[in-house]
């Protein structure tokens, strides 16, 4: 299981949101074998200035957060 949080410019990614998102969507399903209908993408979009970026307003920070799925067989109890 992945999920991803995508920071960027508000002014610069707010229209753009599905298009990285299913970009991200596909990478993930494709390399890591993602299910297809499993999707956990959060955008947090900031004003002018609140991401201070070494580019450009373009900017784009990506982060993964991923663990392991639940296996079928029972856990040991402490």
């Amino acid at each position: 299981m992945a999920q991803v949080k995508i920071y960027g410019n508000r002014r610069v990614w707010h229209d753009r949101r599905a298009e990285v998102s299913d970009a991200l969507h596909a990478a993930l399903v494709r390399t890591w074998r993602l299910p297809e209908d499993k999707r956990s993408h959060r955008f947090l979009l900031l004003d002018d200035g609140d991401l201070v970026a070494p580019r450009s307003d373009a900017y784009l920070v990506v982060e993964l957060v991923c663990f392991e799925r639940r296996s079928s067989r029972p856990s040991a109890r402490w």
